[in-house]
């Protein structure tokens, strides 16, 4: 084992016929199983698992009579089992994982009768398991995870007396989960996730009282959780997240004290959520994200020194964050109540968590339930609540945190100083009313920021001062970068641009920062920012400016030069030339002076007089019109756009989160 051989083993291995142990896994052969290593028919234990072997098994398998062990286990065999194999009935250990074998798994199997471990999980198989599984008395540990088993779970499995784990999780097994199947009374393990079972939570689970390990997570199973399951004493890891499970969660379930894993998100409970649940001893994960439960999290007596993850978001929880999980010795690394009714401004006490590393609290009063409704005729449009006050500095001083997720609360004020954020990889603030500037310490960054989301907020400023190493030392999955719907202007940076380049392979960038923005770029530039969605249709800020102050110079040009020959044509005494210009000197002086100026004489000719008189009117209507909009608008607009701290404006956005 574990040594650098390559290629194939000699012929001559042939000749050793008395051996009986043969371990050469994890070395770099080539080509196929060896069929040298039929002749060794009195081997008992043969390993040869990640070895690179390929091809299918050799029809004649069956030769090896005498194997107790067989592990092929991480190759890339192909083919169905080999029919020979089920013949070796000495076999109390077989391990085909991590192949590419497919097929069914043929009822021969029954002759396994001394079978002790089947591992086949990660292959191809197909099919139903074979009824004659109840044959196999001494069978342990099944593990057939990841095929594209179908059918139904075989009431036989419950005859396995000597059954302690059994794992079909990832395959296509449907119907309901037997009852018979709790016969395997001495089950420790019962793995049936990502499936497609039905029908209700099996009371007589309970049967199971040496059950450790309960996952059911991502089928279709129904009813309430049984209050029996805290009867279980030995059960440490219970997953039912993903399915259709309705009620409260049981308070016998407190009773549970190994339990260090508790996950039930995904689901439709309800209720209250009492203190004594995190009072497990060991508890380790409380994930219950995506269902439905209220009222607030009460401290309870004592809490786990165990306890890493905190999942509590997409719920209905009120009253402020349970600040009792925060303090200096607290274990958490992961902290997530996004999408609730949560009240009450940003804690700071979060940042005594030393070894805090993920922090999720996006949308924390945004919850439907506690969102107000507003009018519209074509679909429902909920107006989230914010949370008041802005972000606490500490949060970027915390030395472990590496995600730290605060969208969609409608935050204000400023964003504090992150030169000590050197863990952060990536950070989500977007979706709120943050102002000012961006930190410069964020924006010249030389450490493993993966995913920045600032988008949908009132920043101001430039990014020109962004550093060339905030791009290029990006970790190989490249940066997320989201900066649109601000007030952004300005040059973008170099860097910036020569990254999002579809010419340069060296960066993987997601970029989205011009729409909302007024960045400026060179006049009749069409690609500013390859890699931005908007990058076809953006128009830049200095273009628009530019263009709409070359229109007023021609324009106001225009108008001076037509002032300055009307002016002169009127002070001028003289007329030379033909009669034609004499009569455009006459005719000037009468629209200077009639409509322009003052009606000072009337028009021979009774059309031009009716067209001298609705311009006249005109005059008078809009001079009106202009002087109550200055008086009366102008100043109220004023008032609104500066008493309210600049929330009404061309630049306002009102937002509202959306999970």
């Amino acid at each position: 084992d574990f040594n650098s051989y390559i290629g194939t083993l000699p012929d001559t291995l042939s000749q050793l016929t008395a051996l009986t142990l043969l371990k050469c896994g994890n070395n770099g052969f080539s080509g196929s199983f060896p069929e040298v290593l039929l002749a060794l028919t009195n081997l008992q234990k043969l390993q040869m698992g990640h070895t690179n072997l390929t091809g299918v098994l050799p029809s004649d398998m069956g030769l090896l009579n005498q194997l107790q062990l067989l592990d092929l286990s991480i190759n890339m065999f192909t083919g169905s089992i080999p029919m020979s194999l089920y013949t070796i009935t000495h076999l109390t250990v077989l391990d085909i994982s991590h192949t590419s074998v497919n097929g069914t798994i043929a009822s021969e199997i029954g002759h396994l009768l001394s079978l002790n471990k089947l591992n086949i999980r990660f292959s191809s198989l197909s099919g139903s398991l074979p009824n004659t599984f109840g044959n196999l008395s001494t069978l342990q540990f099944v593990d057939i995870t990841n095929n594209m088993l179908s059918g139904t779970i075989n009431s036989e499995i419950g005859s396995l007396l000597a059954l302690r784990t059994f794992d079909i999780s990832g395959n296509h097994i449907s119907g309901t989960i037997p009852n018979s199947l709790f016969g395997a009374s001495q089950l420790t393990a019962l793995l049936l996730e990502e499936n497609s079972l039905s029908g209700t939570f099996p009371v007589d689970i309970c049967i199971l009282q040496e059950l450790k390990n309960l996952n059911f997570q991502s089928n279709l199973i129904s009813s309430t959780i049984p209050s029996c399951l805290g009867d279980i004493e030995f059960l440490n890891t219970l997953t039912v997240n993903s399915n259709m499970l309705t009620g409260t969660l049981p308070s016998s379930l407190a009773q549970l004290v190994r339990l260090n894993t508790l996950i039930i998100n995904n689901n439709d409970l309800s209720g209250t959520v009492s203190a004594n649940y995190v009072n497990f001893s060991a508890l380790n994960s409380f994930v219950l994200h995506d269902n439905g439960f209220t009222g607030s999290l009460t401290e309870p007596p004592r809490l786990p020194e165990t306890l890493v993850t905190i999942d509590i978001s997409s719920n209905r929880f009120t009253g402020t964050l349970p600040t009792y999980l925060f303090h200096v010795a607290s274990p958490i690394q992961v902290f997530s109540a996004s999408d609730n009714c949560f009240s009450g401004s940003l804690t700071t006490t979060v940042c005594l968590i030393s070894n805090l590393s993920t922090l999720v609290l996006n949308g924390l009063s945004s919850s439907l339930h506690c969102s107000r409704e507003m009018i519209d005729l074509t679909h429902r449009v909920y107006y989230a609540n914010f949370v008041p006050g802005s972000i606490p500095a500490c949060y970027f001083d915390m030395p472990s945190l590496k995600s730290l997720y605060l969208s969609g609360n409608g935050l204000t004020g400023t964003m504090s100083d992150m030169s000590n954020a050197v863990s952060l990889q990536n950070l989500y603030l977007s979706y709120n009313q943050l102002r000012g500037v961006i930190p410069q310490s964020l924006l010249q960054s030389t450490g493993n920021l993966r995913n920045l989301d600032l988008s949908t907020n009132r920043l101001s400023g430039t990014i020109e001062d962004m550093s060339v190493d905030f791009v290029r030392n990006t970790p190989t999955d490249g940066l997320s970068l989201y900066l649109q719907n601000n007030r952004l202007s300005g040059n973008i940076p170099e860097s910036l641009i020569n990254a999002s380049s579809s010419n340069d392979n060296n960066h993987n960038l997601t970029v989205n920062i011009l729409a909302g923005n007024m960045f400026s770029c060179e006049v009749f530039v069409k690609n500013v920012l390859p890699a931005d969605p908007n990058n076809d249709n953006y128009v830049c800020g200095s273009n628009v400016l530019n263009e709409m102050m070359y229109l007023s110079g021609i324009l106001l040009g225009l108008v001076c030069a037509t002032c300055g020959v009307m002016l002169y044509t009127i002070t001028s005494n003289k007329y030379s030339g033909t009669a034609e210009a004499k009569l455009w000197h006459e005719l000037v002086v009468w629209v200077t002076q009639y409509i322009v100026w003052k009606p000072t004489s009337r028009a021979a000719n009774k059309h031009l007089q009716r067209l001298a008189d609705v311009f006249v009117s005109f005059r008078l209507y809009t001079t009106i019109i202009a002087l109550v909009a200055l008086i009366l608008f102008l100043p109220l607009y004023t008032i609104i756009k500066y008493v309210n701290d600049g929330d009404f404006g061309q630049y306002t956005y009102q937002y509202g989160w959306v999970i």
